[in-house]
């Protein structure tokens, strides 16, 4: 089967730095097979015969802490969802279509329904989200850089951890998953 790992925070400001050629080793001698990497961010495409998202998961996250000698989170997605989650983003059409103000954050937890209130109040001016169980889609019309609602905000909210990505990295992500 074909999965996805989104690597949160590596890379980040000269933090917990790791090259990807590295990353891909990793994952190659941990058996999975067709390793590829997208950017420096931590988005690895790869084949693997286990099912089973939280072993791969907590697998990935004990090999990186003992070859790079940090903690990561990882999130692990296979091809069914990963393509659900992209076709369900609700911000794709008119009139909205931007790619490039359209984000999504993927959380560990499913998100509490009655947190959206608290999201609201840090919106600023026309900025949307939508909660679907654990993926938040996020339209910032004014750009990500300049909104309230960072990673850290939605996981101090949440109160679980996230990782987010630009939607064009996540649909460049869907077409890799779908070719190896």
């Amino acid at each position: 089967m074909k999965y996805l790992c989104l690597l949160r925070g590596i890379n980040v400001s000269g933090q917990k730095l790791i090259k990807m050629i590295e990353l891909q080793d990793m994952f190659e001698n941990m058996g999975y097979t067709q390793v590829s990497y997208y950017i420096q961010s931590g988005n690895m495409v790869f084949s693997s015969e286990n099912s089973d998202l939280q072993e791969m998961k907590l697998a990935i996250q004990q090999h990186i802490f003992r070859r790079f000698g940090f903690e990561v989170a990882a999130f692990v997605y296979d091809e069914a969802m990963w393509l659900h989650m992209v076709s369900a983003n609700p911000f794709a059409e008119a009139p909205y279509g931007d790619l490039s103000f359209m984000y999504v954050t993927l959380a560990e937890d499913v998100l509490s329904l009655e947190k959206q209130e608290t999201l609201l109040q840090k919106c600023t001016a026309g900025e949307k989200f939508m909660i679907d169980g654990t993926t938040l889609y996020l339209y910032y019309p004014n750009g990500y850089g300049k909104s309230k609602l960072s990673n850290n905000v939605i996981e101090a909210v949440f109160k679980t951890t996230t990782t987010t990505r630009n939607w064009k990295t996540t649909l460049e992500l869907a077409k890799r998953i779908q070719t190896i």
